[in-house]
């Protein structure tokens, strides 16, 4: 690992980021970088690694040796990636995030952090040096299982604090949250981009070329459009696609605002179970905030980690507690809770909003579900383009029907969501 040491991640750096995590009197003695998964690439958007760190406490008689390690998000070194990352500013973003937004969250709200990570070092926006969570005890769920009630109680407490933090900061600076933002718009689900990669615009219509491939050759479909004239059903899947990336786009002049994660899928979620059986959850990946109406994050959240019955049976009931949980942080923090949105509008936009969730799961699902290729589905799935994945460029409804064989539960579940969207579209 000496090479991808040498290239980025100084001891200088290491130790940095040593002193603000365990204290100023400590000396780095050495340090190994691995990758997380075993093979450098993890996303589109970013190579995650795992810093392990030697250390001595001068404070300490005897001087022993402690170990603590540390999480690593690093722009991937295709062009392409680094391109659409510079491009779109997502790690611009979460550089903003950490370094201006979350500390005037915190001050508004009197707390002293909130459920994320800590940052201890960033590097030109190249890569960010992170607590590791899973030393706290936080892990990430396991992508075919549903989340429970108690999982997403403790989620909806985490993104209540992250809202309630622009909620005080408006209240007590008098100005938009947006004002504070410099970049507060949705850069990924949208129908185009003004990035010379436009990746946003490719994975738009890919996606779309994708569900529809999916609907005409899945059996479970077949029977539900067989009388529905291609034309329509095109047109109805194109103005659902980009109905619902209008909606992702940002700021509503219908419902309030709030600074929003807008990525809330299950990797981007760390749940610990306490030994009291309490669930906590901390938010990770901020390259995507937006300001946008709160229930966006919670629709997003819920068609892509829940069962459609589970949704039907308590989307009602989690809204409230999403509600009372965010009067209660503002009302601790001193800040006048009539200024957050009411039950009454969080239930108005969650109908009138309810084709992002529903769009955003037929879009997300295939590849958040998608395990690595077999030789046979890398020969089906061609080359990568540029290092950009399939389902980012083209139809991959072949490909993803093929890993189903492979996977009961993805294909279940991509099932559920696009017949979901069919009812929606009433075809």
């Amino acid at each position: 690992m000496e090479s991808q040491k040498q290239a980025f991640l100084s001891a200088s750096e290491v130790q940095s980021a040593l002193k603000k995590a365990v204290g100023p009197n400590v000396t780095l003695k050495g340090y190994t970088l691995k990758p997380v998964s075993g093979t450098v690439k993890v996303g589109f958007t970013g190579e995650h690694f795992i810093v392990q760190v030697e250390y001595q406490e001068s404070r300490i008689s005897y001087q022993a040796t402690s170990r603590t390690s540390f999480f690593v998000k690093r722009i991937p070194d295709a062009k392409t990636n680094c391109d659409f990352i510079f491009e779109t500013g997502l790690y611009a973003k979460e550089r903003e995030m950490y370094e201006k937004l979350l500390p005037m969250m915190c001050k508004a709200l009197k707390v002293p952090k909130l459920p994320v990570p800590d940052c201890l070092i960033i590097c030109d926006e190249n890569y960010f040096v992170f607590e590791d969570m899973l030393r706290a005890g936080y892990k990430l769920r396991d992508k075919n299982q549903y989340l429970e009630m108690a999982e997403c109680k403790a989620l909806i407490e985490a993104v209540a604090l992250l809202h309630a933090g622009s909620v005080a900061i408006e209240a007590k600076t008098g100005k938009m949250m947006a004002f504070h933002m410099k970049n507060h718009q949705e850069v990924v689900i949208k129908k185009e981009n003004t990035a010379a990669v436009d990746i946003a615009g490719s994975w738009h219509a890919a996606s779309l070329a994708s569900t529809l491939g999916l609907i005409l050759k899945m059996d479970e479909f077949k029977g539900k459009v067989a009388q529905v004239p291609k034309e329509k059903l095109v047109q109805k899947l194109s103005k659902a696609w980009d109905d619902s990336a209008e909606m992702a786009s940002g700021f509503s002049s219908k419902f309030a605002n709030v600074l929003s994660h807008g990525d809330l899928w299950l990797n981007n979620m760390l749940f610990k179970d306490d030994p009291n059986g309490q669930v906590k959850a901390t938010l990770i990946d901020f390259q995507t905030y937006r300001y946008a109406p709160p229930v966006l994050d919670i629709l997003s959240f819920l068609h892509l980690t829940t069962s459609r019955k589970f949704r039907w049976n308590h989307q009602s009931e989690l809204l409230k507690f999403y509600h009372s949980t965010l009067v209660k942080i503002l009302l601790k923090a001193n800040v006048n809770p009539d200024l957050a949105p009411s039950l009454e509008e969080l239930e108005k936009s969650a109908f009138s909003l309810r084709l992002f969730g529903i769009a955003i799961a037929a879009r997300y699902m295939p590849t958040a579900l998608k395990t690595e290729f077999t030789p046979a589905e890398q020969q089906l799935s061609a080359a990568e383009k540029d290092g950009i994945p399939q389902e980012y460029i083209r139809d991959s409804s072949d490909l993803i029907i093929h890993s189903f064989g492979r996977s009961p539960t993805m294909k279940t579940r991509v099932a559920e969501a696009i017949e979901e969207l069919i009812d929606f579209l009433e075809l």
